[in-house]
């Protein structure tokens, strides 16, 4: 078949050309401008996997590699986490919240690591007024909130 054939193909030609892993169908069809768009049957059909002419296969390449180092530190952050599916986050590092992890509890972020907040103001909770103090930190295995202090206790 000549290049110029191959080119005339018309876009709607879809061929099964193989399956996932998991037992989807790929298919592939000319995209009308001398290359390839792959397609999938995994969500009910319709899925566009790729198409040659967009990126090339090392742009494609790059991307899975990238893909699959992100699912391995998501997994690795909740194995860490003690396997919980939805690990508690410091909400400004965004790192899993450990049993041993020292932290302190922000007005507005909640639940934080302690060195994540270090340098933050301190205020009373009720003037709004800056302390000067310290926070009051907590184990975060030992409390879901911090207790009040002894010398703060009514």
């Amino acid at each position: 078949m000549s290049t110029a054939s191959k080119e005339s193909a018309q876009p709607n030609d879809l061929q099964e050309v193989g399956r996932t892993p998991s037992g989807y169908t790929i298919y592939r069809q000319p995209n009308g401008v001398g290359g390839h768009s792959y397609w999938s049957d995994e969500i009910g059909g319709g899925v566009h996997v790729w198409d040659t002419c967009l990126v090339g296969d090392e742009t494609l390449r790059a991307c899975l590699e990238i893909e699959a180092s992100r699912i391995a530190s998501e997994d690795a952050q909740r194995s860490s986490s003690g396997g919980k599916e939805d690990a508690d986050l410091c909400p400004i590092c965004a790192e899993p919240l450990k049993p041993d992890d020292i932290c302190a509890t922000d007005i507005s972020e909640g639940i934080c690591h302690a060195a994540c907040l270090e340098g933050s103001p301190v205020v009373d909770l009720d003037t709004g007024e800056e302390t000067g103090g310290k926070a009051d930190t907590y184990r975060y295995g030992d409390v879901a909130e911090p207790s009040v202090p002894k010398d703060r206790e009514p």
